[in-house]
């Protein structure tokens, strides 16, 4: 399959089944979000939230939240900041499937995000890096942020190793 077989649509409610089983796939049960999270996130930044799929089965989403560039949201929180004081989008979850790699899911899904980081006129992208993504995440352009004991009290929920990460736009 080649990247043309990937539609990648806005995420929906009714989506949320397919979501979970996604994220089932790659994360622990520790930093697994609940539908309710994820139904939260949706109703805040539906414009920048999407789901990729091929042969029109579900292989991918990717969450992104307006935010403050210094600050993450918590992982399992239902916070996020309004547009009107946000200066970055924050990716907060990109998953695929593992059947699905290597099929252009991923690059699909980041190029949603980047449109989303441009027209809303972003100052900021970040995000948390977990589970070791830290070098795929440097190749996309994005720097480790020092951690003040702020930062590192919202990243506790995220697991060992997970790594704050920002690049500034324009």
């Amino acid at each position: 399959m080649s990247s043309a077989d990937v539609v990648v649509r806005p995420l929906r409610e009714g989506d949320l089944d397919a979501v979970l089983a996604i994220q089932a796939q790659g994360y622990d049960a520790a930093t697994q979000e609940a539908a309710a999270t994820f139904s939260a996130k949706l109703r805040v930044a539906a414009q920048s939230c999407f789901i990729a799929c091929l042969d029109g089965r579900a292989m991918g989403y990717l969450i992104a939240l307006p935010a403050d560039a210094n600050l993450p949201p918590p992982l399992h929180s239902t916070e996020a900041s309004s547009l009107a004081t946000a200066d970055a989008l924050y990716l907060h979850d990109l998953a695929v499937a593992p059947q699905a790699r290597a099929t252009g899911v991923t690059q699909r899904l980041l190029a949603a995000y980047w449109r989303c980081v441009h027209e809303g006129g972003f100052r900021f992208a970040c995000l948390t890096a977990v589970n070791g993504s830290r070098p795929f995440w440097e190749r996309h352009g994005f720097r480790v942020v020092a951690a003040d004991a702020a930062l590192r009290a919202r990243l506790v929920g995220y697991g060992d190793g997970a790594t704050f990460m920002r690049q500034a736009i324009g």
